[in-house]
C-alpha cells in the first residue's frame, strides 16, 4: 500500500489506515514466512546430517569391505594350503599302503621258503628281537668269561 501517494509526502489518514488494516496482515505473512524459512532450514540442516552419515557410512563400507577382503584371501590362502597338505598326506598313505602290501608280499613269500618273519610282522615283537640281539651281544662275552672263571675255580 502506498501511503505517501504521488507528491511524496505522508498522508497520515493512509497510515493510519495502513496501520489498522494492512500492516495486521502483512506481518502474519511475514511471520509464515519466517516460519516456513525455519522449517526449510531444518529439512536442508536434516538433509545435510543425512548426507554426513552416508558419507560415514561410505567410509565405514569401505574399510569393512577391505577387512573382509583381507579375511577372504586369508581364509582362501589356509584353504589352499589345507588342500595341499590334505593332497600330500594322501599321497604318503597311498604309498605307505603300497609298501605294507609289499612287506606283506614279502613276509608270504619268505615264510613260504621257510625263513623266520616273525619280526616283520610287527613292531613288538621287532623291538623284542632288536633288545634281545643288543643283549646279547654286549652280555654274552661278559656271562662267558664268567662262566670261565667259575670253571677254573
Amino acid at each position: 500500500m502506498d501511503i505517501s501517494g504521488d507528491n511524496n509526502h505522508v498522508s497520515y489518514d493512509k497510515a493510519i489506515d495502513y496501520f489498522t488494516k494492512q500492516f495486521p496482515l502483512d506481518l502474519a505473512q511475514m511471520m509464515a514466512a519466517r516460519d516456513e524459512l525455519a522449517q526449510r532450514q531444518g529439512a536442508i540442516s536434516a538433509v545435510q546430517d543425512a548426507n554426513r552419515l552416508r558419507a560415514e557410512a561410505d567410509v565405514y563400507a569401505a574399510s569393512s569391505k577391505a577387512t573382509s577382503d583381507d579375511v577372504l584371501a586369508t581364509a582362501k590362502a589356509d584353504a589352499d594350503e589345507a588342500k595341499a597338505k590334505k593332497a600330500e598326506s594322501n599321497d604318503l598313505l597311498k604309498s605307505l599302503t603300497s609298501q605294507r602290501a609289499e612287506l606283506d608280499a614279502y613276509v608270504k613269500t619268505k615264510e613260504k621258503e621257510g625263513r623266520p618273519t616273525f619280526f616283520l610282522c610287527n613292531s613288538a615283537n621287532y623291538l623284542r628281537f632288536l633288545l634281545f640281539s643288543i643283549v646279547s651281544i654286549f652280555f654274552f662275552p661278559i656271562i662267558a668269561t664268567t662262566s670261565r672263571l667259575l670253571e677254573a675255580i
